[in-house]
C-alpha cells in the first residue's frame, strides 16, 4: 500500500501558504552521482476533475527504463503559487514506487524559483527526501541576469534549453549537461504525458 506524502494537505490558502513556508526549510542543495533519470508529468480532462499523471524512467543514453501512469481526482484548484498541492500528490504517489529506480527526479513545475521557495519539484523532493530539479516555462519570480535567475540577492534558477531550471532538493545547477538531458527527456515525457488522454 503506497503511504501519503508527509506533507499535510492544506484546508485553505492560509495553511497552504503556512506549510510551504514551513516545509522549505528542509531544502537542501546537494551534488548526486546520477545515472537514471526520473521525469513525471501531469495532464487534465477537458473538464478539469481528472487528472493522468505519467512516469517516465530513462538511462544517461536517453533510453527509456520504465514506464508507469496513474489516474486520479483534481482535489485542490488551480493557484499558481499553490500548484505544488494540485500536482504534488499524485506525482508523489507514482514516484514512491520506484524510489530505488532513480537518481534524479525531473518535474513540470518550479523548484525554488517560487515565493516561498516552495514549488511542484521541492514539494516532490522534500516529500521524497531524493534529489529533484523543477523544470517550468515562465518565472514566477526574479529578474534574470545572463542566464541566471535571481531573486532577493540569491539565485534561484537557470536558462537551459528554454527552460527555466530550478532546484527542488538535494540538486544544483551547476552540472550543465545533465540538466540539458533532463529538458530533452522532459519534452518526451510531457509529449507522453499529452498522448494519455487519446
Amino acid at each position: 500500500m503506497l503511504m501519503p506524502s508527509p506533507i499535510p494537505t492544506p484546508r485553505n490558502l492560509s495553511e497552504a501558504i503556512r506549510i510551504q513556508i514551513e516545509w522549505s526549510r528542509l531544502f537542501e542543495f546537494d551534488y548526486p552521482s546520477i545515472d537514471r533519470i526520473l521525469c513525471v508529468d501531469s495532464s487534465y480532462s477537458i473538464d478539469q476533475k481528472s487528472m493522468y499523471t505519467v512516469l517516465l524512467g530513462f538511462n544517461l543514453e536517453g533510453e527509456r527504463i520504465l514506464k508507469d501512469e496513474l489516474h486520479s481526482e483534481v482535489n485542490f484548484p488551480y493557484i499558481p503559487t499553490l500548484f505544488c498541492f494540485r500536482e504534488g500528490p499524485p506525482q508523489t504517489r507514482i514516484l514512491e514506487k520506484y524510489a530505488s529506480e532513480g537518481d534524479l527526479i525531473v518535474v513540470n513545475g518550479h523548484g525554488i524559483a517560487h515565493p516561498r521557495r516552495f514549488g511542484l519539484a521541492t514539494y516532490v523532493g522534500v516529500s521524497l527526501d531524493s534529489p529533484t530539479l523543477g523544470l517550468a516555462k515562465k518565472k514566477i519570480v526574479g529578474e534574470y541576469n545572463g542566464d541566471y535567475l535571481v531573486h532577493m540577492g540569491e539565485v534561484v534558477g537557470r536558462r537551459v534549453g528554454g527552460f527555466l531550471a530550478s532546484v527542488g532538493h538535494r540538486f544544483n545547477l551547476d552540472d550543465i549537461e545533465i540538466i540539458r538531458l533532463c529538458t530533452r527527456l522532459m519534452r518526451r515525457t510531457h509529449n507522453e504525458c499529452r498522448r494519455g488522454w487519446k
